[in-house]
């Protein structure tokens, strides 16, 4: 069956750190310099967090709370993603004064367009699924939809790939900000990889050159899957 080139539709990432007392008085100058970065003009703050944000396309999300930062972008080019977070990454050091980073993860999402889900769900099934069909003839009809997720959590650092069919109107009801329906095909392969290290702790300085790597590495593997599932269906 044909699927189109993937395309990059979402990144997600995050860092933690010990909670810091300087969140608190630092939250107005957090939302004043990352709202001078591209796309941030609208703005919320909590006791418990900051958010800078946009409404519309392309869609960001920036939250900084005393113990983590998370930014999640929505439509725009790897480069683009790229130079947004790592700025947003760096305020947010410099800001907080950070000493030390103890997570960094990149969760990346992608949609690669096909004619037909019930023929993509088909072909994932024989292709990935074909000794589980008899195991399944008790219930009395065939799946209506399928997908797989694979953990990889015995070293650093760990991923989880999650793979299968999708619409439109599941993507944007339950995965992504993005409602416009026109931003999505009808049907498409939907792969989701989270890459993050979680046991040990990077000092601040070299915080954004550890993103880097797992951002640059993050969307190589998940762009591998990708190539890899399209030979195989």
């Amino acid at each position: 069956m044909e699927i189109q080139e993937p395309v990059l539709k979402s990144v997600l990432s995050e860092i933690r750190f010990p909670v810091t007392p300087r969140f608190v008085g630092s939250r107005g100058d957090l939302v004043e310099r990352l709202k001078a970065l591209k796309g941030l003009q609208d703005w919320n703050m909590a006791e418990q967090f900051v958010q800078v944000f946009t409404n519309g396309e392309p869609d960001h999300l920036l939250q900084v709370s005393a113990g983590n930062t998370a930014l999640s972008l929505e439509n725009l080019t790897a480069p683009e993603c790229k130079e947004l977070t790592a700025a947003a990454i760096e305020i947010v050091l410099e800001v907080l004064d950070l000493q030390e980073v103890s997570y960094v993860g990149v969760r990346s999402w992608w949609i690669a367009a096909t004619e037909s889900f019930q023929d993509l769900r088909d072909a994932l099934i024989e292709r990935f699924a074909a000794e589980s069909t008899s195991v399944l003839e008790p219930v009395g009809q065939k799946p209506s939809d399928v997908g797989w997720v694979f953990e990889f959590r015995s070293t650093q650092p760990q991923h989880v790939l999650r793979v299968g069919p999708m619409g439109q109107e599941q993507a944007s009801r339950e995965i992504f900000r993005d409602k416009d329906p026109d931003n999505y095909p009808p049907q498409f392969l939907y792969v989701d990889l989270d890459r993050h290290y979680s046991d040990e702790s990077v000092p601040a300085a070299a915080a954004v050159d550890r993103w880097t790597r797992t951002f640059d590495r993050s969307l190589s593997v998940a762009e591998d899957v990708m190539s890899r599932l399209r030979l195989a269906l």
